[in-house]
């Protein structure tokens, strides 16, 4: 699920080096070298002025994200009852300490009635009351997780220090200012410590990529779906503006479905997953159109409807099959029908949904 998109070290005089493969440009300014970080040689910035940060520009790498995983290795010198920036995402995300306690945030829709952002802290959302405090003079690990869907928590050296936070929605892209490590993008918010290595992690955009070209295929299906992708690349070529609308509706479909699957409880959780991980080791084996994928879904689906989730008559869903954009693209390039097993997968799953419909109380 993870790309790592940002991985910083500071043991090269204290210049921000990103090391994972994106390679992302950023400057340092008015942070204190230290040679010696969570350990000799390591390397470490320490933030104490207005003004110190270090700045990452925004690039391919931040944008999508949808979920993300932050992790710090830091340490805390000088507490204060003010806002103290970790990191913040432009129009994103953040992690801040104050008082000692510990926040994580994304910018998108709120539990709360009217606000524009949601988070959690060690104190509100902590495993136990008073709830965790960032350690004085100490190094520590801490780490945002947002999974996208259904929840986002906080840990410390690994271990949750929140209960897990039901979300409503994913982490937006960063905005035009980039990324501030060690202080807030207009400054004036050092966090007062010293931070040794900083890595990101968003969801992967290519998975779903990954995975499809896992299924074993012989050369007459993979010379198929590349000429069916070409015609697709000129179909969104003739039309970026409903390329552009088809995918931000199709991913909104499929993180809005998702959360509504994870909020049945953890009983369907749990089944989802195992659906998951039970189709991707069927696609993997190149059994996709069989008996077993068919119980699969025929299980599944009458599962969603037994909760309450009718995919098929998902108003999303329907509006997407009858969208003018989909028309124009499926003008240009047809169904792919020179995929025998692919085409044999789409009709047992339509069956599925329609047996599941006929005999809704069968699992």
């Amino acid at each position: 699920m993870w790309e790592l998109i940002c991985h910083h070290t500071y043991k090269w005089a204290g210049r921000p080096v990103d090391i994972s493969r994106y390679d992302n440009p950023a400057e340092a300014s008015g942070g204190i070298f230290l040679a010696d970080g969570v350990a000799k040689g390591s390397g470490a910035l320490r933030f104490f002025s207005p003004n110190a940060h270090v700045r990452v520009y925004p690039g391919v790498a931040w944008n999508p994200l949808g979920a993300i995983k932050v992790e710090l290795t830091v340490r805390l010198t000088e507490p204060s009852t003010n806002s103290q920036t970790l990191i913040e995402g432009d129009s994103s995300f953040g992690v801040f300490v104050s008082e000692e306690k510990l926040f994580g945030y994304f910018v998108g829709k709120s539990i709360y009635p009217g606000m524009n952002s949601d988070g959690l802290n060690t104190y509100q959302d902590g495993v136990a009351f008073p709830g965790y405090r960032v350690p004085y003079g100490k190094w520590v690990v801490l780490t945002f997780v947002h999974d996208g869907f259904s929840q986002m928590r906080l840990y410390a050296d690994g271990v949750p220090v929140t209960v897990a936070r039901s979300v409503l929605a994913g982490v937006p892209p960063v905005g035009p200012a980039g990324i501030s490590i060690g202080n807030g993008l207009n400054g004036g918010a050092p966090f007062g410590g010293d931070i040794d290595e900083v890595r990101v992690w968003r969801v992967d955009p290519y998975a779903g990529i990954r995975q499809f070209v896992a299924r074993p295929a012989d050369k007459a299906t993979i010379a198929c779906w590349e000429r069916f992708s070409e015609s697709l690349d000129k179909a969104f070529a003739k039309y970026p503006d409903c390329a552009i609308k088809l995918d931000a509706d199709f991913v909104a479909i499929l993180g809005r479905l998702a959360r509504a699957i994870l909020d049945k409880g953890p009983e369907t959780q749990q089944r989802f997953f195992d659906f998951q991980k039970e189709f991707d080791r069927l696609w993997r084996a190149g059994r996709i159109s069989g008996p077993e994928m068919s119980k699969l879904f025929a299980d599944w689906i009458t599962w969603l409807r037994l909760v309450g989730i009718s995919i098929e008559t998902d108003p999303g869903v329907q509006a997407f099959q009858n969208s003018t954009c989909l028309k124009l693209l499926l003008a240009q390039t047809g169904q792919c029908t020179c995929d025998p097993k692919y085409n044999a997968l789409l009709k047992l799953i339509a069956k599925a949904s329609s047996q599941s419909s006929a005999h809704p109380a069968a699992v």
